[in-house]
């Protein structure tokens, strides 16, 4: 739980997306393989330095019932978490020790 292995082979690529609807914003592929696979996510800096991370909602993030994952949602909350730490955690390699939520609204395909 140190964080501190390198044995997995994904390493944080990060890049800028340079066309369609996340032109301008930022994302890891291939820095996470869980993420890989329940994303895209992206993020972008605003000019006051804060941060937005966002993602479209698609049928692979929906659960049996029409409506977004929680699983999803923490998953989506922890890399908005990440994202936010980036600059202090620079050059070590972290994780989420302890993560609580409770859900208060969903999404569904599209948002």
């Amino acid at each position: 739980m140190d964080g501190e292995s390198l044995e997995s082979p994904y390493y944080s690529k990060l890049i800028t997306v340079t066309e369609g609807e996340w032109a301008g914003w930022q994302a890891y592929p291939g820095g996470d393989a869980f993420e890989d696979l329940t994303g895209p996510f992206y993020y972008r800096v605003n000019p006051d330095g804060t941060t937005l991370s966002a993602f479209r909602a698609e049928a692979k993030h929906m659960n049996g019932g029409g409506f977004m994952h929680g699983g999803c949602m923490m998953t989506f909350a922890d890399f908005a978490l990440f994202v936010i730490a980036r600059d202090v955690t620079e050059g070590h390699r972290t994780v989420t020790a302890t993560f609580n939520c409770e859900l208060v609204g969903t999404a569904r395909v599209g948002d």
